[in-house]
């Protein structure tokens, strides 16, 4: 089975949910790696949970699987903070 965000496929409802959320981080590709680093991992989480929780947001599939947005976002602020740091070395 394959799990469809932005018209893209993905094998699990985890990466189509994960794809959601970089979308939001990225701003659509408006946001470059070095200011995805930079933000404030409880307040890019707050405001995503406020979009979601007024409908303004859909992340596709959370209910199929049991990561959390929290840690989605800090996943991912984390993992673009390594790839800037190991740019500067």
């Amino acid at each position: 089975m394959s799990y469809e965000y932005a018209g893209m496929l993905f094998n699990t409802p985890r990466q189509a949910s994960r794809a959601a959320v970089s979308d939001y981080l990225y701003a659509g590709g408006n946001n470059s790696t070095e200011t995805v680093s930079k933000m404030n991992i409880a307040e890019v989480t707050a405001e995503l949970t406020d979009l979601i929780d007024r409908n303004e947001w859909d992340i596709p599939y959370l209910d199929q699987h049991n990561q959390p947005v929290a840690e989605m976002v800090r996943e991912m602020i984390c993992e673009a903070l390594e790839e800037v740091m190991s740019d500067d070395e």
